[in-house]
């Protein structure tokens, strides 16, 4: 069994390890942590290293008191679009950070995004990047409908290459299905493959945002 790594003493951004608390079911390492806040936490040291945990919460407070946007639409796209790129256990990484697609610099602060990018203009549309195999960042993102999104995607794939839709050949028309909550869901059947896309877009505007 691989020897447990010794945090303590450590800082990571506002937290400084101070000793271990326990190991979880799934052998998660937590440990006691310092916030420079002044806090004290016990967090999963493996968040911590990726950076999906920097403070106590002390810091997200901050955030909130700063741009009061948390919970908004705009700010549960920035969020999504972040956890899609850096977090391997959301169940879209592999189609985004998985696959090498990244965040620029100054999206990392949703500041940064806000700036660019302005608030969501509508409650259909969802952050696209122009280019599917291109990086998030100013010059590759716009607000766009499921179906612009669709359009996007079939000037490349004329016939297959979206995750989610494929060709089956039983029913001679295209499948669209999504994975979500660690179950496979069935989106339907769809003669025209535009018709395929749009709901499974539509799908991931919903499920994974």
């Amino acid at each position: 069994m691989a020897k447990r790594k010794d945090w303590k003493g450590e800082k990571l951004y506002r937290l400084t390890f101070r000793s271990f608390s326990h190991k979880s079911k799934t052998g998660r390492s937590y440990w006691l942590c310092l916030c420079d806040c002044g806090g004290n936490t016990i967090v999963d040291a493996s968040n911590v290293r990726r950076g999906h945990i920097k403070s106590c919460g002390c810091l997200s407070r901050e955030i909130r008191i700063t741009h009061g946007m948390t919970g908004t639409p705009t700010y549960n796209g920035w969020s999504s679009m972040i956890q899609r790129c850096t977090n391997p256990d959301n169940p879209a990484y592999y189609r985004y950070g998985g696959r090498g697609i990244a965040v620029c610099s100054k999206w990392m602060r949703f500041e940064g995004f806000l700036d660019d990018m302005g608030e969501r203009p509508e409650n259909d549309l969802s952050l696209d990047r122009i280019d599917v195999d291109g990086d998030y960042c100013k010059k590759n993102c716009r607000w766009a409908t499921a179906e612009e999104q669709a359009r996007n995607i079939r000037a490349r794939n004329h016939v297959t290459g979206v995750n989610g839709v494929q060709w089956y050949k039983p029913t001679n028309k295209y499948l669209a299905r999504i994975r979500a909550n660690k179950r496979e869901i069935c989106l339907g059947y769809f003669k025209d493959f535009f018709e395929a896309v749009c709901a499974r877009k539509s799908a991931e505007n919903q499920l994974w945002v």
